[in-house]
């Protein structure tokens, strides 16, 4: 070990871990239970130019640091290591501090803010603070004094050195382990076996080990590199298989098609010239010991429209089958490869300080090391994978994600598992909020259920829909190339659910329909598809658009109401080439039932002083939005006039169509309705559900309602008195009989 200063020489991860006993939240620097290490920075610098190696890696990390020009309270993010000038940065910074005492505390990286000592599994940070912790600031008026951070905390991480075993203070493993950043290492397809292994040995709620019925066409990888794989043809065979999940991109020169379907179940494929995404999954697939692999460029017929349908229609069974999903979750383009060495992804030009070891124990007879190194504030883990990676934003990747029971994730520095029983990762700290937030206990239970060793199917069906719409929200948004595989990609997602919940229509369930359509786009507008590029989806379907949309009532079962509610009387889904009505469509509609009232637009603003009664939201903008800059200081209005009792009742919505108010009394100033200010488009509110006056005391009571606007009259005699489609949805608060009073009933078409 170098030569350390005394203070230096005394630290150990021991004394750290006792001082958090006494005194520990995670991500807040304790008040008293604290190493004290150097005086002031200037002595840790000193210290540093005598030769302590933990002085240095202090030292160094302030000095390669950039000053973050927001001078905020977290550590900068950017590193220039040697090649910045010392005036620019952290240590200029540092030294402009009145105090600049050095105080050390141990931390965890997988702990969630204000976690608490027993909520930890893992040590493996250590926080240095200079300066006072905390500033304290008096509020003469109140004769408080609250507290703030004063000078950013430099993170440190220390790990296990190799070959070395875990060690544990206080029942806590000490350190993470280093991961290997070769993903093809002898070592990472080592611990993957053994993740593979141990969920088919002893995972009481993952996969049965029965072989699964392989896919129409997989690619027969061999066990040995000498191996040319080849597309065979299943015929109903079962056998282990994997599937690959990746983001198409990228050049891709070699695929299925009509001309080559003979010639890769005959010579082969030619490896040389596959994407490197396919050639690494076949290495994978290998060293698993799994023998075939499913990818849809090569076990799906890219020429035949024929074909793709047919095989698009299994996808569901395709992953939920495989026995390993193998995930490109870090390979944003085919071409990219998983096994990319995740040193040279991640270091920038300038390098890190030299990692350094510390003590875990004071007993220097006893053995025990970590590794101390500079800790990197935006490093790879699953959550953050799952949530921003390239995977995270594309359509497809959604249900193959979901269906998959057991999954291996190829990172850019690291591999990740998942599997029903356990998230795990190459550096053992696949816990707390760095494992991926988005599970579906209820839906997954459904879509593995005859899968899985031990299984009951749910009898919460509120909770499994609650789960759905929550799956559709994130599924809303994504990308797909096609914007007709809308309804495709999500298929399989869909028929694996529907013995569950029933008739599917177009995205919702028949019964569920009223939930089902009261999705509102998150954020400003949620613009429908272009009608030029061809009939996609109904315009009642959270379908019919790629913004992020949400549905207000997922949570909440609406139960059936005294006051007033739609009734679905029928329903017409017609698929494409009258096929999967799961997929592609080409028509669908609903009669419906209800109340309907008048509902008139304006771009007239709104004085502050009216208070909300409600809310609104229009699925397009109008024309005139787009060429009529908002309001400074009013709100935004829309109108919606009706008639009660021979009176005018007035619902004004202010702020992008997002608030509406209504008043009985004369406001502070006069309001007068602007003509001149309505759209010419003549919209009709349609009241899908009311909650009852005697409702729970405590909650919001709403009447919900689609905003709909009438494509033509219809001339039927089934009653049917038009057809309309869906132009937003609106909530007007506190119904009650007096406010329904002047709707009529009505039967609709909705298209």
């Amino acid at each position: 070990m170098a030569s350390r200063c005394q203070l230096c020489a005394n630290l150990t991860i021991t004394h750290l871990i006792e001082l958090a006993q006494k005194e520990f939240k995670a991500r807040i620097f304790p008040k008293e239970a604290y190493y004290k290490h150097h005086k002031s920075f200037d002595d840790l610098e000193r210290s540093a130019e005598a030769g302590c190696d933990l002085c240095q890696l202090i030292y160094e990390c302030f000095s390669g640091t950039p000053q973050d020009d927001g001078a905020g309270f977290m550590w900068p993010t950017k590193w220039k290591g040697r090649d910045l000038d010392v005036e620019e940065s952290m240590c200029a910074a540092v030294k402009e501090l009145d105090a600049s005492d050095v105080k050390i505390a141990v931390d965890s990286s997988h702990a969630w803010t204000n976690d608490r000592f027993e909520d930890v599994r893992v040590f493996d940070m250590l926080i240095v603070q200079v300066g006072r912790s905390y500033l304290s600031t008096i509020d003469s008026d109140n004769e408080s004094e609250t507290e703030t951070e004063s000078f950013p905390e430099l993170l440190l991480t220390f790990g296990i050195r190799d070959k070395e075993p875990v060690r544990h203070v206080s029942s806590v493993q000490v350190g993470r382990r280093r991961e290997d950043p070769n993903l093809a290492s002898p070592a990472n397809y080592a611990l993957a076996r053994s993740w593979l292994e141990t969920c088919r040995a002893s995972h009481l709620k993952c996969l049965s080990n029965k072989p699964p019925e392989l896919p129409t066409r997989v690619v027969d990888v061999g066990l040995s590199e000498n191996y040319t794989p080849r597309l065979v043809l299943s015929q109903g065979r079962r056998s282990d298989y994997t599937a690959l999940s990746h983001c198409w991109g990228g050049k891709i020169d070699v695929v299925l098609s009509s001309k080559t379907l003979r010639p890769f179940q005959e010579a082969g494929l030619p490896l040389a010239d596959l994407a490197a995404n396919f050639r690494d999954a076949i290495a994978i697939s290998r060293e698993l010991g799994i023998r075939y692999l499913w990818i849809d460029s090569l076990c799906i017929v890219q020429d035949s429209t024929e074909d793709w349908e047919q095989e698009s229609r299994k996808m569901g069974r395709v992953y939920g089958d495989a026995t390993l999903t193998i995930s490109a979750i870090a390979a944003s383009s085919s071409d990219i490869g998983l096994l990319v060495s995740g040193s040279a992804s991640q270091l920038p030009a300038s390098e890190f300080p030299a990692p350094i070891p510390l003590r875990i124990f004071p007993d220097r007879a006893t053995a025990g090391e970590v590794l101390v190194e500079r800790a990197d504030v935006e490093e790879e883990s699953l959550s953050r994978l799952v949530a921003n990676g390239p995977l995270s934003v594309r359509g497809w990747t959604l249900q193959e994600a979901i269906l998959s029971p057991r999954i291996l994730y190829y990172g850019a520095r690291q591999i990740y598992w998942e599997c029903p029983s356990l998230y795990a990762s190459a550096d053992g700290l696949c816990l707390g909020y760095k494992a991926p937030e988005g599970s579906y206990p209820v839906l997954s239970s459904v879509l593995y259920m005859d899968r899985l060793l031990t299984s009951r199917p749910t009898s919460d069906r509120n909770a499994l829909l609650t789960e759905y719409y929550t799956l559709t929200e994130e599924y809303s948004h994504r990308k797909l190339t096609f914007g007709s595989d809308k309804f495709p990609a999500f298929s399989g997602l869909a028929r694996r659910l529907s013995p569950a919940l029933g008739e599917y229509l177009a995205g919702i369930w028949a019964e569920d329909v009223m939930r089902g359509l009261l999705w509102r786009p998150e954020m400003g507008f949620c613009s429908h598809s272009n009608a030029q590029l061809g009939f996609r989806a109904p315009s009642w379907s959270w379908a019919v658009t790629d913004d992020r949309i949400i549905f207000q009532y997922k949570g909440d079962a609406l139960a059936p109401s005294r006051l007033a509610q739609m009734k679905l009387l029928d329903w017409d889904i017609g698929p494409c080439d009258g096929g999967d009505p799961f997929g592609r469509l080409e028509s669908g509609h609903l009669v419906v039932k209800g109340l309907t009232t008048p509902l008139i637009r304006s771009k007239q603003s709104v004085p502050r002083h009216v208070k909300p009664d409600g809310n609104i939201w229009f699925d397009n903008p109008e024309s005139w939005q787009h060429n009529t800059p908002l309001p400074k200081r009013d709100g935004y209005a829309t109108l919606i006039c009706t008639t009660s009792d021979g009176g005018e009742t007035i619902h004004m919505l202010s702020m992008q169509d997002s608030v509406p108010v209504s008043f009985d009394e004369k406001p502070e100033e006069e309001f007068h309705i602007d003509g001149g200010a309505f759209s010419e488009t003549e919209y009709v509110l349609f009241l899908v559900h009311a909650d009852d006056p005697e409702a729970e005391v405590g909650r919001q009571r709403a009447a919900k309602c689609l905003i709909l606007r009438q494509v033509y009259c219809s001339d039927d005699d089934d009653g049917v008195e038009g057809t309309f489609e869906r132009a937003g949805v609106a909530l007007v608060s506190n119904p009650d009989e007096r406010l329904l009073r002047g709707w009529e009933e009505s039967v609709l078409k909705l298209v």
